[in-house]
């Protein structure tokens, strides 16, 4: 094998693991739940730490009441679709109900993490 061939061979070898070492250090752990009623009550929905979901399917589509963010996190919610409409964002925290103005009306999120 020639010298350029090996210099390619082991740049190769050296950008796999990096980038292997990298993909198994990310944080593969829900960070953001959603759930039907006020109180944490009825099924949940969870999502991944730095991950978005532009349509929330049934039963989740303007049907969340109560969120929990992890620490170092936050939610950030939309009225509409594809991240339409308007606004807002749940920091850390126990949030036993997500208020009049968003109680059944989030439609997409998106689990911010530091």
């Amino acid at each position: 094998m020639g010298t350029k061939l090996k210099v390619i061979f082991t740049v190769l070898i050296i950008s796999f693991i990096c980038t292997t070492s990298t993909l198994y250090a990310q944080d593969f752990n829900p960070k953001c739940f959603m759930y039907l009623h006020s109180n944490f009550q009825g099924p949940v929905y969870q999502v991944y730490a730095n991950s978005e979901v532009w349509v929330l399917g049934r039963p989740w589509n303007d049907n969340v009441s109560s969120v929990i963010v992890q620490p170092g996190c936050q939610l950030q919610v939309y009225q509409h679709w594809h991240f339409e409409g308007f606004d807002a964002r749940f920091p850390t925290g126990r949030h036993t109900n997500v208020g009049p103005a968003w109680n059944d009306q989030i439609s997409s999120v998106k689990c911010i993490c530091r």
